[in-house]
């Protein structure tokens, strides 16, 4: 098996079951390795990846104590709300598939109406272990120690950890404290630390940052070298110079090529099983959006890349099972589907492409047009092609 194989080969999350977790009531995703999530604003596409992070976190926990931080206070007690549901009143699941031995595992992570909490691991479907996790002062006496169990064990080598990218670009301008050796070059969340990031790349004597410095130079032709600046004894920032001999200061870098050297690094960190994106188009000239999602494709032969996206650029290097239309319905809350599952999708896919396909029938409130039968709304008329000037 080549070294390609063997990353396609890695398992990655197949489905997550959300319920009574922020305003999302109900829902179900099915994932591939690149995936995203698309609809109009407030539909919970951000709270959908949330809650993904928040069972990984869990997961991870190898069946620990009561949850104490930010991730359980989005378990809401719904309790009846949620379609009659008594119990229990907020669930997160995750199924993983693949791995050497191709096992399906399963984790659940419950919150009762009484705020106790508990957690079931499921092995191709059948309950192998269920942990009651009380509430209250005592549970911090509690934790079950099952890290001897083998089902644990592949649980925790399959889901492995997550990461959160909401990229700021205030954030990646600010001065930043280089790594040490013993830490790993893996910038914050909003891309803080992307400079120590790439002072790492550097010190590694490969090929790595001088790939990316090409890159960058033809992506933005005005650059001729990319550069970090020591701002004091243990912290850089970014400056480029200009063909034209000028240095411009990280303060006047554009905040499009910011984020490009952010999606540039992530290929190069250290992988974790899922990385989970917010609005990648940010701040990228549309010519730009089709390289970071090169690059993201490439990311997740590594590690599994699911993101929140407004843009149908971003969708158009999609395939239609590699898209989840995210709306929010006043009685049933938020709903999902597939586009490839989306009334006369393939009809539709003949004569648009994926991101155009959602633009012309999305109306900003609820996508109404793309999800219902398209013959309660009339279709979309292509623009007419443009005649040559004489």
């Amino acid at each position: 098996m080549t070294t390609e194989d063997a990353s396609i080969a890695r398992p990655f999350l197949t489905r997550v079951d959300v319920r009574g977790y922020g305003c999302v009531r109900d829902a179900t995703l099915r994932l591939t390795r690149l995936h995203a999530l698309i609809g109009p604003n407030d539909s919970g596409k951000s709270t959908l990846l949330r809650a993904i992070e928040s069972a990984m976190r869990f997961a991870a926990d190898g069946f620990a104590p009561r949850p104490s931080d930010a991730f359980a206070a989005q378990l809401a007690p719904l309790g009846n709300e949620v379609q009659g549901l008594a119990r229990p009143t907020a669930h997160l699941g995750l199924e993983v598939s693949g791995g050497a031995n191709g096992r399906r595992l399963g984790y659940e992570f419950f919150k009762n109406a009484d705020a106790g909490y508990e957690e079931r691991l499921l092995v191709e479907g059948d309950e192998k272990l269920r942990a009651p996790v009380p509430a209250g002062p005592a549970a911090t006496n509690t934790a079950l120690n099952f890290d001897k169990i083998k089902y644990l064990d592949e649980l925790d080598a399959l889901l492995g950890d997550c990461r959160m990218v909401h990229l700021d670009a205030a954030a990646m301008r600010r001065p930043s404290k280089l790594f040490t050796e013993v830490e790993a070059a893996v910038m914050e969340r909003d891309g803080a630390r992307l400079a120590p990031v790439y002072d790492a790349l550097l010190a590694r004597g490969d090929d790595t940052y001088r790939d990316i410095s090409t890159a960058v130079k033809a992506l933005f032709p005005t650059v001729k070298r990319l550069g970090l600046r020591p701002v004091t004894a243990d912290t850089k920032v970014f400056e480029v110079e200009l063909t034209t001999g000028e240095r411009v200061p990280v303060s006047r870098m554009s905040d499009g090529m910011l984020y490009y050297l952010a999606y540039a690094a992530i290929e190069h960190m250290t992988p974790v099983s899922v990385l989970l994106l917010e609005e990648p188009e940010k701040g990228l000239h549309p010519s730009r959006i089709a390289e970071v999602m090169r690059v993201l494709r490439r990311v997740s032969t590594r590690m599994q890349v699911i993101l929140a996206t407004h843009s149908p650029l971003v969708v158009n290097e999609l395939q239609g099972d590699e898209v989840t239309v995210v709306t929010r319905a006043r009685r049933e809350g938020t709903r999902v589907c597939l586009l490839k599952n989306t009334p006369k999708y393939e009809a539709r896919a003949a004569m648009y492409s994926n991101g155009e396909l959602w633009v012309s029938y999305a109306n900003g409130v609820d996508e109404a047009p793309l999800l219902d039968d398209p013959s309660r709304a009339p279709p979309p008329v292509p623009k007419p092609a443009r005649v040559p000037d004489a």
